[in-house]
């Protein structure tokens, strides 16, 4: 951390408590060189308490440490089945319609990829697709629509896994809402606005984002799904783990993957 960037937090008072002393600083990089930057000076070696939050943090060359509140990079998006997204959706039709197959008046298809084969107890050469349009249009609306959408075409699929490549709209939404990146930005967001919401707590807001956090809002121009915070080095850690304790918040941060550059300096 620079001078100028040392001397200017330590003007930064929180409830009347100056948090960046110059003892501090020293903590700082004591801790820092014992640990390669692999733990941060506020309780290093306690267990973290039950129902604590903790942003778990992990080195990304280039983009600085992307943390993650209560999980890892690892994660993944939770899985459906066809039947729970058409639930979702409200398309209880396609489910009742995909039920009916391979039974009742229509037991010789079992499957909407049949629609084109011949019908069984149909006219002379009609095909499953003629045979339930003329009877019951509205059930050959739905199994369509099945199989413009590429649903399951089978009743006993709905009850399958979907893959995720099938379902990129709940992916999404859960990159953008659920993921531990996501979840971690907005807790973090959540805390820098509570801080500019109080007179006396605004410097510190202001502070801890310009000196290391930024918000990254879609991977790339198209692509939405990650949204993250990252913390630009150890020191930006250390001063948000600071201010974290200082406001009674129960989260802790953990390094699980350091900047190599700093076990390099602490060799």
């Amino acid at each position: 951390m620079s001078y100028d960037r040392r001397e200017f937090l330590k003007t930064l008072t929180l409830g009347g408590l100056a948090l960046f002393t110059a003892d501090w600083f020293k903590l700082v990089d004591e801790t820092k060189a014992a640990s390669a930057g692999k733990l941060l000076p506020a309780w290093p070696g306690d267990p973290i308490p039950s129902g604590h939050d903790v942003l778990n943090a992990v080195w990304q060359s280039g983009d600085g440490y992307a943390l993650y509140l209560n999980g890892t990079p690892y994660d993944e998006p939770p899985t459906r089945t066809y039947r729970e997204k058409l639930e979702a959706a409200g398309e209880y039709d396609v489910i009742r319609a995909l039920e009916k197959l391979g039974t009742g008046k229509y037991e010789g298809i079992d499957d909407v990829d049949l629609l084109d084969e011949e019908a069984d107890g149909g006219r002379e050469d009609e095909t499953w697709r003629e045979f339930i349009g003329r009877r019951a249009p509205t059930f050959l609306e739905t199994l369509e629509y099945i199989e413009a959408e590429g649903l399951p075409s089978s009743s006993y699929k709905l009850d399958d896994d979907i893959d995720s490549d099938r379902d990129e709209g709940f992916v999404t939404a859960w990159c953008r809402n659920n993921a531990p990146e996501a979840a971690a930005t907005a807790y973090l967001s959540g805390l820098l606005e509570g801080l500019r919401a109080e007179k006396d707590k605004v410097d510190i807001g202001d502070a801890i984002e310009a000196e290391g956090l930024r918000f990254v809002d879609g991977a790339c121009p198209g692509n939405d799904t990650l949204v993250c915070a990252y913390a630009n080095d150890y020191d930006t850690l250390c001063s948000l783990q600071r201010v974290l304790d200082a406001l009674g918040r129960g989260c802790r941060i953990v390094i699980l993957e350091a900047n190599p550059s700093d076990a390099g300096k602490a060799g």
